[in-house]
C-alpha cells in the first residue's frame, strides 16, 4: 500500500544530482501541472515524455544554482498519490524563479 512516507522519500530524490530514480517511478500517462506567470515551462503535461522535453530539459540553463523543492501536501487515495510542490530557484537575471 502506498504510504505518505513513501511519497516523501521518492521526492527526496529531486534534491540530488541523480534524480533519474524519481523520475522512472512516473506512469508513461501523467497529469502533471506547473504553475507559474514567468515560467517557460508552466503548463500541464500528460505524458512523462512531454514532462521531461518541454518542462525539464535543461531547466538549469536560466538558473543561478539548482532549485530547492518542498513537498507541502499529499493526498493518497489506494496506488495514487496527489502531491502538492514547491521549488524555489533564482533566475540568472536576479529575479525569483518559484
Amino acid at each position: 500500500m502506498l504510504t505518505e512516507a513513501y511519497v516523501r522519500e521518492q521526492f527526496e530524490y529531486l534534491k540530488t544530482p541523480d534524480n533519474l530514480p524519481f523520475w522512472d517511478r512516473f506512469a508513461d500517462t501523467i497529469s502533471f501541472t506547473v504553475t507559474g506567470t514567468d515560467s517557460p515551462h508552466a503548463g500541464t503535461y500528460t505524458t512523462k515524455a512531454e514532462l521531461a522535453e518541454k518542462a525539464y530539459k535543461d531547466p538549469g540553463a536560466c538558473l543561478t544554482k539548482p532549485m530547492i523543492s518542498e513537498v507541502r501536501s499529499i493526498i493518497i487515495s489506494g496506488d495514487w498519490a496527489v502531491v502538492e510542490l514547491f521549488a524555489y530557484g533564482e533566475a540568472k537575471n536576479g529575479k525569483p524563479y518559484n
